[in-house]
């Protein structure tokens, strides 16, 4: 199994996990008024995991850099796997 793939099964069960909580987070704005932080946190971080996807693979072609398995927002100066020289 591909990696890309690894990443698209998990993609999946994000993908299904963000309608519930998108259905979690209407009801809550409803009787609220606003939108909670954890279930903000959660659809925009798999809104960036589904943008770095797409971007490492043929959707943009913009990079040969493995995107992280993180929801967590990451440098675009990043490099994955480099090591600093220490100068």
């Amino acid at each position: 199994m591909a990696a890309r793939d690894r990443h698209y099964i998990a993609l999946v069960f994000l993908w299904i996990a963000f309608l519930v909580v998108s259905a979690a987070a209407f009801f809550a704005i409803l009787l609220t008024g606003r939108y909670p932080r954890p279930l903000f946190d959660f659809n925009i971080g798999r809104r960036r995991w589904t943008w770095r996807v797409g971007f490492y693979t043929f959707d943009a072609n913009g990079t040969d850099q493995y995107p992280p398995f993180t929801l967590k927002p990451i440098s675009p100066h990043r490099r994955v796997g480099s090591r600093s020289s220490g100068v």
